[in-house]
């Protein structure tokens, strides 16, 4: 089945970036640690061979001054060395050792101890070394005649080294002595504050974003990769030397993670639970190593190795030159930290075996370049789906001022409509009240001055009548806030001359009318024409002595409160049959009384008639 030409150039890709990391893996990166071309390494005069070595793998390989101590023989190795004859006797000269591993002894042929590392705290782990830097008084150099012994010990199945050796004066060891204290005494406490800062950051983040998966990953990868560099701390703490190893051992489960968090990179992210479990899994080792004997720790050291660079090199050939144009330069970038990568893990390998004669473990420092540059990445991530949220609020916050403002200008325009229409309505009602009361005085007006007659009293008395009338809608109306009390109080005022006149009592009692009844204008007039409508009838046609008006709250028969309004003519007539039936005026009220939501009751008397005007009411009606 033919592979998509997608696959073959990444595969083609990751060939050529894979032998570019061998070549840089093979090259003798520990160079820079020789102090010049001019002052050469010291030669072993005697050198105290180890028994036989091919009983291991990996002892096969190393050579030179490189062994693996697999008997208690093979523990210590002593190196005599013989500094050339000095030229100025009283210059002090300095023993320069640029890497050993693991316990360094600087000694007199007599046993006289001159350095112990030791004594300095370092005690070395599988991917630490060290360098040791002498000084030599002129008397130490007489009384040994230049000889000195380099004795170098080594725990069981672990792998001890030394290597080149040279003497001179300060003057020709110092640039590699400053910069090998620059790399190992400030670069790697720095790396290990900033790889334990990333790994809390990197927790935190998983908890505070427990949906996103780069998170995990990325957690996952750091807490190993830290746990790794904290033997800094750990081999300057006796008891606590031996749980380098252990951590070492496992490291490589923080590769597996760093392949699920490059993938998530990808838009190729594993399952969530994954990273989870691999945690759980680095725990879990962790705890196992301690039970184990040496040998099976190397053994599992070893099986890591190969595990994680088998993953490592998968990953690179598949996923590793893949790239899309919205992060070209970020996968370029990806891809070169990768190559670094491996080229790391490779020279450290060379270096342990004994194919590089010397120089320092890289490994640590590629890989920190790596993951920093990771975590710049997510951070870079997040600050672009930050700014990409910022944008969105942007656009919600102007589309949200842009709806405000089609708001309040519908708003404007719905109270500009409403003004108008409740105008409308107000000129509508003043025009039905006012055809209802002063167009029929005005017709009659009219109607009676075309007759010509010599009599206008009762053309006078009407013109009178329609400008009470109007006076009385007036007054209705003109009660800032409309309270039922008050309004019935100006149909008593306006009622009061006009009865007296005709010698009419009127008993007026509204003690029992809640003192809230707060109404519209509109019900208050609907109320005034019901009574006053009401009060013509009774004296038009019931010829009454007293009329009686009361109002009271009262209680319908669903339990609703209502206002009840009762309006009496007793002392004349009783109402004809035909008064009994619905006429215009009747009617007229009825409708009123409909608009307030209630009814009209006319009851006749044996001496006049009754009518009671009802309509719900509560605290807050019509307000």
């Amino acid at each position: 089945m033919p592979q998509p030409p997608g696959m073959v150039l990444r595969v083609a890709g990751g060939l050529i970036g894979l032998a570019l990391a061998v070549w840089l893996g093979l090259q003798p990166l520990g160079d820079w640690l020789t102090p010049a071309p001019a002052l050469p390494p010291l030669v072993a005069a005697h050198e105290d061979l180890p028994a036989d070595r091919e009983t291991a793998l990996i002892a096969s390989f190393l050579q030179g001054r490189r062994w693996m101590a697999e008997t208690p023989d093979q523990m210590r190795r002593i190196f005599r060395v013989r500094i050339p004859t000095l030229a100025a006797p009283d210059e002090t000269l300095f023993l320069w050792v640029p890497q050993f591993e693991q316990r360094l002894q600087v000694l007199t042929p007599s046993g006289h101890v001159l350095h112990d590392s030791i004594a300095g705290g370092f005690r070395a782990s599988p991917i630490r070394s060290t360098s040791a830097l002498v000084a030599l008084p002129p008397e130490i150099l007489l009384a040994t005649g230049g000889e000195l012994d380099l004795a170098v010990d080594v725990d069981l199945s672990r792998i001890g080294a030394l290597g080149p050796v040279y003497a001179g004066p300060w003057s020709a060891l110092v640039t590699p002595v400053l910069l090998h204290r620059l790399l190992e005494n400030a670069m790697r406490p720095a790396m290990l504050g900033a790889l334990l800062f990333l790994a809390l950051m990197s927790v935190a983040f998983a908890v505070l974003r427990p949906r996103d998966a780069v998170y995990y990953w990325l957690a996952g990868t750091m807490i190993p990769y830290a746990a790794v560099e904290l033997g800094l701390i750990l081999a300057y703490v006796p008891s606590l030397s031996r749980i380098d190893d252990q951590v070492f051992a496992v490291s490589g489960v923080g590769t597996l993670q760093l392949i699920g968090l490059l993938l998530t990179f990808k838009d190729r992210p594993p399952p969530q639970r994954l990273s989870s479990a691999l945690l759980a899994t680095y725990a879990c080792l962790v705890a196992a190593t301690f039970f184990m004997s040496v040998t099976v720790l190397v053994q599992l050291t070893l099986a890591m190795i190969l595990l994680t660079s088998a993953f490592m090199l998968a990953f690179f050939l598949t996923f590793g030159t893949e790239t899309r144009p919205d992060r070209g330069i970020q996968d370029v970038a990806l891809f070169v930290a990768l190559i670094a990568f491996l080229a790391g893990i490779l020279h450290d390998l060379l270096l342990k075996t004994g194919i590089h004669p010397q120089g320092i473990y890289v490994f640590r420092y590629v890989s920190f370049v790596l993951l920093a540059g990771i975590f710049a990445k997510v951070i870079t991530r997040q600050s672009g789906v930050a700014d990409a949220l910022d944008q969105s609020n942007e656009h919600l916050r102007s589309r949200l001022r842009e709806q405000e403002r089609m708001l309040t200008d519908y708003h404007r325009r719905e109270a500009e409509t409403l003004k108008a229409r409740t105008a409308e309505t107000e000129r509508q009602r003043i025009t039905a009240d006012l055809h209802d009361g002063m167009a029929g005085y005005l017709a009659t007006i009219v109607a009676l001055s075309e007759h010509q007659t010599d009599d206008t009293s009762e053309i006078s008395n009407l013109a009178k009548d329609a400008l009470n009338d109007l006076r009385f809608v007036i007054d209705a109306t003109s009660v800032s806030s409309p309270d039922l009390r008050q309004t019935l109080a100006i149909l008593r005022e306006r009622c009061l001359q006009p009865l007296e006149a005709l010698k009419i009592d009127l008993d007026w009692s509204m003690i029992d009318l809640p003192d809230d009844v707060h109404l519209s204008h509109e019900d208050n007039l609907h109320i005034l024409r019901i009574l006053q409508e009401a009060l013509n009838n009774a004296v038009r046609h019931g010829k009454p002595t007293a009329i009686t008006v009361t109002g009271r709250r009262g209680q319908g028969k669903d339990g609703t409160t209502r206002i009840e309004l009762t309006l009496e003519n007793r002392g004349g007539l009783a109402p004809a049959r035909s008064r009994v039936t619905p006429g215009h005026g009747t009617a007229n009220m009825a409708k009123r009384a409909a608009a307030l939501g209630g009814s009209v009751q006319v009851t006749p008397l044996d001496d006049g008639a009754s009518l009671r005007l009802m309509f719900p009411w509560t605290p807050k009606h019509r307000r």
